[in-house]
């Protein structure tokens, strides 16, 4: 959080150009490190389910995860100041090959893995499927808003082969960070849609047999 804060302060601290590059390149980066905050924010879970307290290995995990957080945090903020450097001085590319090291992409990674520290590689994977009337399939909205973090990733990963322009690294670093911030909301609606399925096809097999006995069916909530 704190580097968080000292990347938004180091993209307000710097000299104005009248560019609209400039502009565009200092707006996308602030919006970009304030959805990063949401992420992590959202990536976390309440006391009693956190990875912390789940045993040593998880702990393990995610103290691990959130070093590397934090390096690519740094770098990411750091590429900022080769973007602006470049604006300013265009014939100057002696960092831009700095830039180049994925810090996106490695953050991205960190904040989907630490989300998985919480809840466990069978619970992660088991939010891919859902059950209906006793049958176990695919629930397709999960599963597709996992393979456009997916995409996302990979585009991040290949992102600096397309273009150098730091105008349109920057839309494309927020574009990136939004678009994973929308799935993660969707699958959120997603998956507890299917918990409260599950409840109530438990709740309804439950009682099925005693009203079947003439007895009233019971409050399932």
């Amino acid at each position: 959080m704190v580097l968080m804060g000292v990347g938004v302060a180091s993209l307000l601290n710097v000299d104005k150009n009248e560019s609209s590059e400039f502009y565009v390149t200092e707006i996308c980066g602030l919006l970009t490190m304030i959805f990063l905050h949401v992420l992590k924010m959202d990536s976390e879970s309440d006391s009693s389910k956190h990875a912390l307290r789940r045993g040593r290995i998880p702990a393990a995990m995610y103290s691990f995860l959130v070093h590397i957080l934090t390096i690519s945090l740094i770098g990411f903020g750091v590429s900022y100041v080769v973007f602006f450097d470049e604006i300013f001085q265009p014939a100057n590319t002696d960092y831009l090959d700095f830039a180049r090291f994925p810090f996106l992409t490695v953050t991205i990674i960190s904040l989907e893995f630490m989300r998985v520290t919480h809840c466990g590689l069978k619970e992660a994977f088991d939010r891919l499927f859902q059950t209906s009337a006793g049958k176990r399939k695919l629930n397709w909205p999960v599963v597709i808003g996992t393979l456009l973090r997916v995409g996302i990733i990979l585009f991040c990963l290949t992102l600096y082969t397309w273009t150098n322009d730091p105008e349109t690294l920057a839309a494309c670093g927020f574009a990136a960070v939004f678009s994973v911030f929308l799935t993660h909301l969707l699958n959120t609606a997603f998956i507890e849609k299917t918990k409260m399925t599950l409840v109530e096809d438990k709740c309804s097999r439950k009682h099925r047999p005693a009203m079947g006995n003439g007895r009233s069916e019971e409050d399932c909530t």
